[in-house]
């Protein structure tokens, strides 16, 4: 599964030139957050905030490799800072380089079906296996 065109409207929608490439989504200090930070203008922090959510749908739908980096992104949409800035361009220079690499499902039995649900919530289920504690982890299999 691969999402060329709407990588390419990401990268179009974004206000700067993404010229270079990068190997990696993030680097080690990601999750680093600088006491005395530049929070990004009004409008500059909008379009971070639109930004942010198309990685968003892009990662749960068919780039997993991207998932921690926006993750983190996600937490700093409210008070985005020049280095959150930064974090989302290096996420756009990693897809700008990897645009290629597709989301492959494979099947291997199709007798034997795995679901897992993992949430803070799970309701009843009739049939499956509870293996989790109250906050979810239903499976079937």
């Amino acid at each position: 599964m691969s999402m060329l065109p709407y990588i390419d409207s990401i990268l179009e929608d974004f206000p700067e030139t993404i010229q270079n490439t990068s190997p990696t989504p993030a680097v080690e200090h990601l999750f680093k957050v600088r006491e005395n930070r530049k929070l990004l203008g009004e409008d500059q922090a909008m379009i971070f905030h639109k930004i942010v959510a198309q990685l968003l749908f892009l990662c749960m739908r068919a780039r997993r490799d991207i998932q921690t980096a926006v993750s983190f992104l996600t937490t700093r949409v409210k008070h985005p800072d020049e280095d959150d800035w930064g974090k989302v361009k290096r996420v756009l220079k990693y897809l700008k380089g990897t645009k290629s690499l597709r989301l492959r499902l494979s099947i291997n039995n199709l007798y034997c079906t795995k679901w897992f649900v993992n949430s803070s919530r799970s309701l009843g289920l009739q049939g499956a296996h509870r293996c989790g504690d109250d906050n979810g982890g239903w499976c079937n299999y």
